[in-house]
């Protein structure tokens, strides 16, 4: 019961904060905050950037078509750590 009333809440929460964004957004460039806040957004986005290219280095990522598909073999590794 708890999980149907949680999922229909969803839609009404994403509308919601859309709607608080959207508001927020026409005043955004207007403020003395508008170079902190386009840093922090630009610090958020290279963070993220940062931990994809750490997954991907160590293999978390899946970026092979064995990876999506279960009928293909998967890739062999080219060597091995002990």
């Amino acid at each position: 019961l708890m999980n149907i009333f949680c999922n229909n809440k969803k839609p009404t929460l994403v509308f919601e904060r859309y709607e608080t964004v959207s508001a927020v957004k026409v005043g955004f460039m207007d403020s003395k905050l508008a170079l902190p806040k386009l840093t922090f957004v630009a610090m958020q986005i290279l963070t993220i950037m940062l931990g994809m290219w750490k997954l991907n280095s160590m293999g978390l990522l899946p970026t092979s078509h064995s990876d999506w598909l279960a009928f293909l073999d998967p890739k062999t590794p080219l060597e091995y750590a002990a």
